[in-house]
């Protein structure tokens, strides 16, 4: 697959291309962002794929959150992990899952005698997995909070090349209404070369 072409045009909110901003930072400004945060962030740079000639499957579960197909390189990303140590907690591993089973097969037996044992032991199996994987999935939370100074995250907005007028004086009037003091400027892809 080949690398987008127009990358304000990927971003961009209408398909015409108005409203395409990007917002700077760096590795430095996302520590500084996360600093009072009380979980640990894992930080890492997409790792950009040819799916047909590289392998997909790293040998760690990180390795496999930092991989995109290299269509999107333009977008230089870096991605912010977390690892919720206590959603383990929440997974009711301590159901002896063999034991319940033989119990549920003993009385499927009862009530189904032409069915064999191991097509009744793998139905009921089956059945308690996807049960405790419900309950696990219903357990997590939606999203866990993690402190972050936007301040210090934002080194700059960048407005897109060819955009209409009001959407730099838009994004100019940020810093008024949040707070945000960054500066705003429009993309060197505005301008005539050498000006």
């Amino acid at each position: 697959m080949r690398a987008a072409s127009n990358p304000w045009r990927c971003g961009s909110f209408t398909d015409k291309g108005y409203g395409s901003i990007a917002v700077r930072s760096s590795i430095a400004a996302v520590k500084a962002a996360l600093s009072s945060a009380t979980q640990r962030v894992l930080a890492g740079r997409i790792k950009y794929l040819d799916w047909s000639t590289e392998s997909t499957w790293p040998n760690n579960v990180y390795g496999m959150l930092v991989r995109k197909i290299n269509a999107y390189q333009h977008e230089s990303e870096v991605r912010l992990l977390l690892w919720h140590p206590d959603a383990a907690e929440r997974y009711p591993d301590s159901l002896n899952v063999t034991r319940v089973a033989d119990r549920m097969a003993d009385e499927l037996r009862l009530r189904h005698r032409s069915a064999s044992d191991t097509d009744i032991r793998r139905v009921c199996e089956d059945a308690i997995l996807t049960s405790m994987q419900r309950a696990y999935r219903e357990a997590m939370p939606a999203g866990i909070p993690v402190a972050i100074d936007v301040s210090a995250l934002v080194e700059e907005v960048v407005v897109g090349p060819d955009q209409p007028e009001w959407v730099t004086v838009v994004l100019q009037s940020l810093p008024q209404k949040y707070g945000l003091q960054k500066p705003v400027r429009v993309s060197v892809l505005s301008h005539p070369a050498g000006i």
